[in-house]
């Protein structure tokens, strides 16, 4: 078995060379999947809810960070992001706006079970929570590439998580939750994956409509 590169940037070559079947990289990563504060994932502009007990196969070549800068009226004045693989966006080299720089995390996701099957989508997210988990699933990856794992692609089922804040006009903090369930190598596609999810893990909820 190859071992795979220890450093960032060998990883990053060996990646960008990898058959990606189960995340194709033709630059088109679909539509933005978001957490509600109902505890629903959600994507697209209809805000179709995900399959519950789907799984999505996160594209580990996509992680990101950066900032984003947004108006009080919610307009983006500024998003500057940067593979985790190449030289960070530094805060402190970002241009001045009429609004803060929060910090921004961002990966790729393709469903390989369900109803959802074969739709890809980009989370990005600048919550506290959310940046914590990207940040975890990013640490356990590395930790698969420094041993030498082949299986470098977490599949994940999309969960969540709340808290009451101690601040109480912040009511209850939705948090998200990507529990990996397995790993596989760059080179399975979503049919090999799809296959050795076990018949008492299919999803057997049907996915509906977010009612406004």
């Amino acid at each position: 078995m190859a071992q795979l590169p220890a450093t960032t940037e060998d990883l990053l070559t060996h990646l960008d060379n990898a058959i990606a079947r189960v995340n194709a990289s033709d630059g088109d990563v679909g539509d933005f999947l978001k957490l509600t504060k109902a505890e629903e994932w959600i994507y697209g502009k209809d805000g179709l809810e995900t399959q519950e007990g789907s799984k999505w196969a996160i594209d580990p070549r996509s992680f990101a960070m950066g900032f984003i800068a947004w108006s009080e009226d919610s307009k983006v004045l500024g998003d500057h992001m940067a593979s985790v693989y190449s030289a960070p966006v530094l805060q402190s080299e970002l241009p001045s706006v009429d609004a803060d720089w929060d910090e921004q995390v961002a990966f790729n996701l393709t469903c390989v079970s369900g109803e959802d099957k074969k739709t890809r989508v980009v989370y990005k997210t600048t919550t506290q929570g959310g940046v914590k988990e990207f940040k975890r699933v990013l640490m356990e990856l590395r930790g698969r590439a420094k041993a030498g794992q082949e299986e470098i692609v977490p599949v994940v089922l999309l969960q969540s998580d709340s808290y009451q804040h101690s601040v109480k006009k912040y009511g209850r903090v939705i948090t998200p939750i990507f529990n990996i369930t397995e790993w596989h190598s760059m080179d399975a596609g979503v049919e090999d994956v799809d296959q050795e999810v076990l018949e008492d893990e299919k999803p057997k909820g049907r996915r509906r409509r977010k009612v406004a």
